[in-house]
């Protein structure tokens, strides 16, 4: 008399596993020494019986689930039953993770059209997603706490502008894609003084200085700590004498 009850599991996809399709292949394996009887078995998927779905064979069973079986987003249930040919029961249940979407990503640091003139700059944002993300920004691993991300000391080299690229990838393979443009500006304003000429003398208790400024950024112009008025490349300021 054969009192042991067959084995019987999921391993496909693996108990805890995030897929990014809704039409995976399920495959149960089941085992007893005396074997089973493939008559008995059933596969409950969420509920639903979709035994009928399967291709049986001696020591597993599977079936690729179409649009017509096609799952939802978010946790899946796999119920499987077999008995063997003794009358003895096995039964066994395994979840794992649907999740087609890509991860929702953010740029907030550095800021749009923003200018340095550094070497290595810190790169931060969000990132949002029903699985856990990693995150690389032009290939260097960043940091991923709670919903933000931040890659410290990505290289931006020579300029004079650099795409940022910030990739992010969830647990399921699905892949985001964002890029940030920096411009890089390691060279000093050019500029010129026409207003007051050198040497000259000044009788009055305020002095209008004024001249011309050029360079690959916005430039700010202060004359003696008093900010100057720069338009079209020409700066003006009165500061007192």
């Amino acid at each position: 008399m054969d009192g042991t009850a067959p084995s019987i599991e999921t391993i496909e996809p693996p108990p805890g596993r995030f897929i990014n399709t809704t039409t995976p292949t399920i495959r149960v394996q089941y085992h007893d020494r005396d074997g089973v009887d493939l008559s008995t078995l059933r596969v409950l998927i969420n509920g639903v019986d979709r035994s009928a779905l399967f291709t049986k064979g001696a020591t597993e069973a599977f079936a690729t689930l179409d649009a017509s079986s096609a799952l939802p987003q978010g946790m899946v249930e796999v119920t499987s039953t077999i008995r063997d040919v003794g009358g003895n029961t096995a039964a066994s249940t395994s979840s794992f993770v649907v999740d087609t979407e890509m991860p929702a990503l953010e740029i907030v640091q550095p800021g749009l059209d923003q200018y340095t003139s550094a070497t290595v700059i810190d790169v931060g944002g969000t990132v949002t997603d029903a699985s856990p993300a990693s995150v690389t920004v032009n290939g260097v691993d960043a940091s991923v706490t709670g919903s933000s991300f931040t890659a410290t000391n990505v290289p931006i080299g020579s300029g004079p502008d650099v795409d940022l690229v910030v990739l992010a990838t969830d647990a399921a393979g699905n892949t985001a894609r964002l890029s940030r443009v920096v411009h890089v500006d390691r060279d000093a304003p050019l500029m010129q003084v026409d207003r007051p000429a050198a040497g000259a003398f000044i009788s009055s208790a305020a002095i209008a200085v004024s001249g011309t400024v050029s360079d690959a950024s916005v430039v700010v112009v202060r004359v003696n700590g008093v900010s100057a008025a720069v338009a079209d490349g020409t700066f003006t300021a009165t500061v007192p004498a």
